[in-house]
């Protein structure tokens, strides 16, 4: 008992030259629509990237405070710098 379906039918004419010049056109525009959707995107990333905000750009209002620092912790920087510098003036010999 055979059974017929129409895949049977459409896949053992797959031989015939006309069939295989229409896989090879499908094939080639399948090909090209890749090609240019690859080739628009990176377009688009590129305008993106280069139509973005620089990080120097940012309004004054975004931008981070500088950390505060206590009395304490600056005394003791200055003690700190004070010590280098009398190390300094030893090895120079002032």
């Amino acid at each position: 008992m055979k059974i017929s379906s129409p895949f049977a039918s459409w896949y053992s004419r797959l031989s015939e030259p006309e069939y295989q010049r229409l896989l090879g056109e499908m094939y080639w525009r399948y090909a090209i629509s890749i090609g240019v959707v690859l080739a628009l995107s990176g377009v688009a990333y590129g305008a993106w990237e280069f139509f973005a905000p620089s990080s120097d750009a940012l309004p004054a209002a975004i931008e981070k405070s500088p950390p505060s620092i206590d009395r304490d912790e600056l005394k003791r920087v200055v003690e700190s710098l004070e010590e280098r510098e009398q190390r300094f003036g030893e090895i120079v010999g002032e």
